[in-house]
């Protein structure tokens, strides 16, 4: 299910710089196994750019309609950074100082990216994300960190839950499994 986020016969388009200085960022979560981790590395947005602008006026538009109350849920825009997701997997504890450094080299030598949006997705496991227009740039950049960072990863790690309920989701968690014991 897609909104548009201006009428059906309009596209528009935003831009935004990408700052990356420190913007690779890690989100990392335990997983169940006490020695994997779940890291998330991705680009974070500058705090000041047009999506949160985007954001808040669909945020808006979700509160007037009752939606927050009636699903029982927040804007994730308070609790969650903006970022573009460059690569999800697992990896065994011991690996953490070698994802570190290796984005970290990454993020010195990559120069400022931008992206353009135009429409929010609704997910089947519940997320709304703005989608974002596939750029040889943004590829690039996706394809450095995961060829650095695909040796480390767990190949026994599971399909995480919030991407079970998702079939797109799994057939790529299952692909890079196969890819990468292959």
């Amino acid at each position: 299910m897609c909104y548009w986020t201006a009428d059906n016969r309009k596209l528009f388009q935003h831009r935004m710089l990408l700052y990356f200085t420190g913007l690779i960022a890690y989100l990392i979560t335990y997983s169940t196994q006490a020695n994997t981790l779940s890291i998330n590395v991705y680009l974070k947005l500058k705090s000041e750019n047009q999506v949160v602008f985007l954001i808040k006026d669909f945020n808006q538009f979700l509160q007037q309609k009752g939606l927050f109350h009636t699903y029982n849920i927040s804007p994730f825009i308070y609790e969650h950074p903006l970022h573009i997701t460059l690569y999800l997997a697992t990896y065994k504890k011991q690996h953490l100082l070698e994802i570190m450094k290796q984005t970290q080299l990454i993020a010195k030598q990559q120069k400022q990216v931008i992206i353009s949006t135009r429409l929010f997705l609704a997910s089947p496991n519940g997320y709304v994300m703005l989608s974002v227009k596939r750029t040889n740039k943004l590829q690039e950049l996706s394809n450095k960190i995961l060829n650095s960072l695909a040796g480390l990863r767990d190949p026994t790690a599971l399909v995480p839950e919030w991407a079970a309920a998702d079939t797109k989701r799994v057939a790529l968690f299952t692909q890079s499994i196969v890819s990468l014991s292959s």
